[in-house]
């Protein structure tokens, strides 16, 4: 009799266990389908990068956080801030950005190797990773990126401008 009963017992046991996991991962599958409906930005960088004295600006965001880097290899000078990213900033940065259209934007070459700085914008979405360098020659779609700057520059603290 004993034995029927603990039959009974991991039956059931096994059953609910069972439905415990087939429903965690329908629940989880649905989550990411959701997620992948849309094309969504998780990083911006904005860099203006060489010179002959070797000097960098660089901004960073992601969601949650933002990041600038400031100096000079020559003379060794090396500034940086970091801060919080809330949920408000994140919009405003992201939304000078239509992902439907950055394809449009096109490049022009490096001006380093002649001792010139360059731009560059890197976005990071969902389903790719595009990179402009020196698109301000770019007349037609060159504005969602500056836009993108002036909103990167305005983020800084005084005493990094």
């Amino acid at each position: 009799m004993k034995s029927a009963v603990r039959n009974n017992m991991a039956k059931i046991f096994g059953a609910v266990f069972l439905l415990l996991v087939f429903f965690s991962c329908m629940q989880k599958n649905t989550t990411s389908v959701t997620k992948n409906s849309g094309e969504e930005i998780l990083s911006l960088t904005y860099s203006n990068v060489g010179g002959m004295q070797g000097s960098y600006r660089t901004f960073t965001a992601t969601k949650d956080s933002i990041k600038f880097e400031n100096g000079q290899s020559v003379n060794n000078i090396h500034k940086e801030w970091r801060a919080k990213m809330s949920p408000e900033n994140w919009k405003k940065l992201t939304s000078t950005l239509d992902v439907k259209t950055l394809s449009k934007i096109t490049s022009s070459p490096s001006m380093q190797p002649v001792d010139g700085i360059d731009e560059t914008f890197k976005v990071n979405t969902t389903r790719k990773t595009q990179v402009f360098v020196n698109s301000y020659n770019d007349k037609i779609n060159y504005s969602q990126l500056q836009n993108l700057k002036t909103k990167f520059e305005k983020m800084l603290p005084k005493e990094y401008k």
